[in-house]
């Protein structure tokens, strides 16, 4: 990558960040407690480097204490609130402290164009037997049979380059709040639904005569644009060739137009909730993980609208020279496992929804015999049924026209009332 670009890339990580942070909703007492100085002790044993909160207490129950328990050494985990910027002070200092870092995809990009990450092979993602591989090749990669098809094939969204591996599935998603569902001998007589019928598709989001009502909407352009050319007409594979056109970015905004008008902006993700909850607005788009929390956790009546979601994917990644190269590549195959990112999946609650689509798979086996297992299932971005007319983020082009994007959507957005 450039010297230009990966510059690019650490000013716009910046929205990245705050994005995911939104999604995993990593507390700000997780946050301020970030461990990324090199100038801690080296641990004894593996270290890995996660965003905190929930998030993080679900990878050490589904990947950290199976794996600890299979090989018998310890797992350090630290608080991270960008993996990049505290490695290259890592690489500064001379001693790389972490071995395992939680990525986005630009980080992906950036790390390994930067060296600050390393090339996985491809046979990290092939199926362990019943116990993990625990004899390495001179590299410390865990020796596995390759399995065809591809690897590749398995992934819901595509690696960024050689430097991750799969871990987790997020979107950005339309929804609103379902109508109470009334017992039978109850003779009260019901309120009035809200509209004739139920949402569809992504475009009823943006039609306000069928559907009326305030919509509430992220401060950031990112998956809105997306959506607003798909209820354009545009197909999911197409929506990023058109925004590549000098009329990509006006037809997204002409789409939006409408909506501007009485649109409430959140900052947080938990924000996009509670305006639904509270009925402060009648549709809105928010992340998927915040919704499997508000209906798992909080019993909300919140309804999905799949068709149409923006989703992108979490990546593991292998810090270069990291001290524990060995058991790091072992956690990494464990981790990226179909059983262990199903794992993941059922003790987040459903927030976090696989990666791969024979975890998704191994789920859905479970929700034949399980009505909670069927209820999680139909929670994740990641389950086939709502997978049809989904689009995969493109980082390549967020990289590109990002700021520009940003730029027009603040622009859009004023004049307006102080941030939610």
């Amino acid at each position: 990558m450039p010297r230009k670009s990966v510059q690019k890339a650490r000013r716009l990580g910046a929205i990245g960040l705050a994005v995911i942070a939104l999604w995993l909703g990593a507390p700000a007492e997780a946050v301020a407690a970030a461990d990324e100085s090199p100038r801690r002790a080296p641990a004894p044993g593996l270290v890995i480097a996660s965003w905190g909160g929930a998030y993080m207490e679900a990878q050490q129950k589904a990947l950290g204490r199976p794996w600890e328990r299979a090989n018998g050494q310890k797992i350090e985990w630290r608080v991270h609130t960008g993996a990049l910027g505290a490695l290259r002070r890592q690489r500064a200092a001379g001693r790389i402290v972490w071995d395992i870092v939680d990525v986005l995809p630009h980080e992906a990009r950036a790390g390994c164009a930067e060296g600050l990450l390393a090339p996985l092979p491809e046979a990290l993602l092939a199926r362990a037997g019943k116990r993990p591989p625990r004899k390495t090749d001179r590299s410390g990669t865990p020796h596995v049979a390759k399995e065809t098809p591809s690897q590749a094939d398995d992934l819901i969204v595509p690696r960024p380059n050689k430097c991750a591996l799969p871990l987790a599935i997020s979107s950005l998603v339309a929804f609103y709040k379902s109508p109470r569902k009334q017992a039978r001998r109850r003779r009260k007589r019901r309120p009035a639904p809200i509209w004739k019928s139920a949402p569809k598709t992504i475009a009823d989001f943006f039609d306000l005569k069928r559907f009326p009502g305030k919509r509430a909407l992220p401060r950031r352009p990112n998956g809105v644009l997306e959506m607003a050319l798909l209820a354009d007409g545009v197909a999911p594979e197409k929506i990023y060739d058109v925004l590549k056109t000098d009329t990509g970015l006006e037809r997204a905004f002409k789409r939006l137009a409408p909506l501007r008008k009485g649109a409430i902006f959140w900052r947080r993700g938990a924000k996009a909730v509670e305006l639904i909850e509270n009925e402060v607005a009648r549709f809105a788009l928010g992340y998927s993980a915040r919704i499997a929390e508000g209906v798992a956790e909080r019993g909300l009546r919140l309804a999905p609208l799949w068709d149409g979601q923006v989703i992108e994917a979490e990546w593991l990644a292998l810090a270069a020279d990291a001290p524990h190269r060995a058991a790091a590549l072992s956690f990494l195959h464990h981790a990226a496992q179909p059983e262990r990112q199903a794992a993941l999946a059922l003790a987040s609650g459903g927030r976090i929804a696989p990666a791969r689509k024979s975890a998704v798979a191994l789920l859905a086996k479970a929700a034949l015999r399980s009505k909670s297992r069927r209820g999680l299932l139909a929670r994740l971005p990641s389950a086939p049924d709502n997978l049809q007319r989904a689009v995969i983020v493109d980082p390549a082009w967020w990289l590109a026209h990002g700021e520009e994007a940003l730029k027009r959507y603040r622009a859009w957005m004023a004049p307006e009332a102080p941030g939610r």
